[in-house]
C-alpha cells in the first residue's frame, strides 16, 4: 500500500514577452528575469496577497496584531477620528508624484499641459493613482526615443 499525498498545484505556461505582449524568440537574461518577476507578482496576486498595498492602504489589521504577538496594548493609541477612505479608483497622485511627472516632462521637452490634455484631466493633481504608471511610462518612452 502506497501512501501518496495529493497536492493542490496549478501550473501555467508563462512565456517571455516583449512590451507588446509578443513572445521574444531569443530572450536575454534580463528578459528572462523580467518574466520571472512578472510570474512572481502574478502568483502572489492569485493568492490575494498584496491587494492592500495595491490599494494604497496600510498593513492589514491581522498583520499588525500578529506583530504584537496577540497582546493588546494597555492603553490604545490616540488617533484622529477615522476619515472615510476614498476608493482606489478615485485617489489622485501625491505632490511627489506630480513633481516626478513635471521633471520627466521637462527632460522629454514637452509641456505639462500637453501631458495633462493627453490623459484627459484638467491638471496634474487630477491624475488618478491608477494612471500614474501609464503617465510615467509614456514620458519615459518618449525620453528613450
Amino acid at each position: 500500500m502506497h501512501n501518496t499525498q495529493a497536492t493542490n498545484s496549478v501550473t501555467q505556461i508563462h512565456p517571455v514577452l516583449d512590451a507588446r505582449n509578443r513572445p521574444i524568440l531569443a530572450p536575454s537574461s534580463f528578459d528572462i528575469n523580467t518574466s520571472i518577476q512578472r510570474c512572481l507578482v502574478k502568483a502572489t496576486a492569485l493568492h490575494g496577497l498584496g491587494l492592500y498595498i495595491y490599494a494604497g492602504e496600510d498593513l492589514p489589521q491581522a498583520v499588525t496584531e500578529a506583530a504584537n504577538d496577540g497582546v493588546a496594548p494597555t492603553k490604545p493609541p490616540e488617533v484622529a477620528a477615522p476619515v472615510p477612505a476614498r476608493t482606489y479608483a478615485a485617489q489622485t497622485i501625491s505632490p511627489a508624484q506630480q513633481t516626478n511627472i513635471q521633471r520627466l516632462a521637462l527632460e522629454v521637452g514637452t509641456d505639462v499641459e500637453r501631458v495633462v490634455a493627453h490623459f484627459g484631466v484638467s491638471s496634474l493633481k487630477d491624475i488618478r493613482v491608477a494612471d500614474y504608471l501609464r503617465v510615467v511610462r509614456s514620458l519615459e518612452k518618449r525620453r528613450a526615443a
